[in-house]
């Protein structure tokens, strides 16, 4: 592989799939999803070639246009959840002329976005999973109990402003009344003195699993939700790789 197609926002996502990419010697094409008038990303000196757009909405047809000159398929990575979910929703489309990471079953990988859905497979596999509620606005909240945690419903409908922790109902209205999406899973907030991140790969319909380490939650920066972390390895943890 010898040049692969970017897709993300003017973010350290898309930049460190692009950097990573380039230290194997794999130019990208990045199509970028920002609409200001010098975004960092783009000066990336493993970036080949720039295409902007300023939606999600603008993808398809960029990558239409752009597979009418390819001589072979190459690979498509997307950095953001919309723009995963349009590769996602087009994917029988788009694998005519492009290698699309995902499921092999249509619109699947965005099923699998909505929280609840999410929530159902954990309580399905026997994860524990904290006390939900799905919410549109106040007068769906006489049941919440506090403090509570919320997030879009749909993380490619909402930004990572409308994750917050509320300590009572008025905290929770103004999230619902202001945030920028329209319904939101609401969950117990679970007050913990660690926490674990699991990132890995799932090949061959889930006959391989490779979750090579994890990352330790050290603790939060204001914000943003990504916090400070730890790498640490595998080795010696008791990780449900069963479950996963």
């Amino acid at each position: 592989m010898n040049t692969a197609y970017v897709i993300g926002g003017n973010h350290h996502n898309t930049l460190g799939v692009i950097r990573s990419l380039g230290y194997k010697g794999v130019k990208s094409i990045l199509i970028l999803i920002d609409n200001s008038t010098k975004p960092y990303v783009s000066y990336s000196k493993y970036v080949e070639r720039v295409i902007q757009i300023e939606f999600d909405s603008d993808l398809m047809p960029v990558l239409l246009a752009e597979a009418k000159s390819l001589s072979e398929k190459p690979v498509v990575l997307s950095c953001s959840d919309g723009s995963s979910s349009v590769l996602d929703q087009n994917k029988n489309e788009l694998e005519h002329y492009y290698l699309i990471p995902g499921s092999k079953d249509e619109g699947r990988l965005t099923t699998f976005m909505d929280k609840e859905i999410m929530s159902d497979l954990g309580r399905e596999v026997g994860f524990s999973v904290p006390k939900t509620w799905v919410v549109r606005d106040g007068n769906d909240i006489n049941e919440v109990k506090y403090p509570c945690i919320t997030k879009p419903i749909l993380s490619k409908d909402g930004k990572k402003s409308d994750i917050r922790v509320c300590h009572n109902r008025d905290e929770l209205v103004c999230v619902l009344k202001n945030g920028t999406c329209n319904k939101y899973q609401v969950q117990e907030y679970i007050d913990k003195d660690f926490e674990y991140q699991l990132i890995g790969v799932s090949l061959k319909g889930g006959e391989e699993l490779i979750i090579p380490g994890l990352s330790h939650v050290i603790r939060p920066c204001k914000g943003t939700n990504t916090g400070f972390l730890h790498y640490e390895e595998r080795d010696g943890k008791s990780i449900p790789l069963d479950k996963c």
